[in-house]
């Protein structure tokens, strides 16, 4: 383990008896609010910097951008997950509302698989009961399935690599691909073709959706690929 992981992992550590205690459902929302807060704050900046790496290229200040933002990002995205781990000990999940399920599954969605396939039954339970809508859940089992390197559900994953020096974005590989509108339908997710169009615009990047592609095909893709190294 380098040294860098070894002080970062004390440091949660300890943050789990700094972070103030969550007596009430009033400090759970405001420490949830402030978690979602920073969250989608790195995650835009991080949008809009790849949008411009794909469509200008990676310049020498684009790299070292995107270097310093992904390890702002992974700090966030550490501190995020012991907050919420913090209220689940205490039992703060009781209490909470649909705003406050909102913040948790963007702050495990985002977190490593371990906490992932965690949290999911509280997700299920939440979305049982109206608190959380299905097609968050849905995308949380399709990026749980991704994490482990199985084919996804509903499509709601992708994928990027570098062929002849572009960036290109695969739709993660779907199993059952024939009832994949169907599944999509029933918890409230747009159609793929839609999904695919909002990519492309979000990404600037070309965006490939092969429903025959495996997880070994892409796999095949990406061993081919050149990668880009930030």
């Amino acid at each position: 383990m380098s040294g860098r992981r070894l002080v970062w992992r004390v440091a949660l550590a300890a943050a789990l008896w700094l972070l103030p205690q969550a007596a009430d459902a009033q400090t759970a929302d405001s420490l949830l609010a402030q978690a979602r807060e920073r969250d989608q704050s790195v995650r835009l900046r991080m949008v809009e910097l790849m949008r411009v790496a794909n469509t200008e290229g990676y310049s020498d200040a684009v790299v070292d951008s995107l270097v310093a933002l992904s390890a702002e990002m992974e700090r966030v995205d550490a501190e995020n997950i012991v907050l919420v781990t913090r209220l689940f000990r205490e039992g703060c999940e009781r209490q909470f509302g649909e705003e406050e399920w909102g913040a948790v599954w963007l702050i495990v969605d985002h977190a490593p698989l371990e906490a992932q396939r965690r949290f999911l039954p509280f997700m299920k339970r939440a979305a049982r009961q109206g608190a959380l809508s299905p097609d968050r859940v849905a995308t949380l089992c399709d990026r749980i399935a991704l994490n482990s390197g199985r084919a996804q559900r509903y499509g709601t994953q992708s994928y990027e690599v570098t062929q002849e020096g572009r960036p290109v974005i695969y739709v993660w590989p779907v199993r059952n691909v024939r009832r994949l509108e169907v599944r999509r339908r029933a918890v409230g997710l747009s159609d793929m073709a839609a999904y695919v169009e909002l990519l492309g615009e979000t990404s600037g990047a070309e965006v490939v959706w092969d429903p025959r592609l495996t997880v070994w095909g892409l796999r095949q893709i990406e061993e081919a690929a050149t990668p880009i190294i930030y």
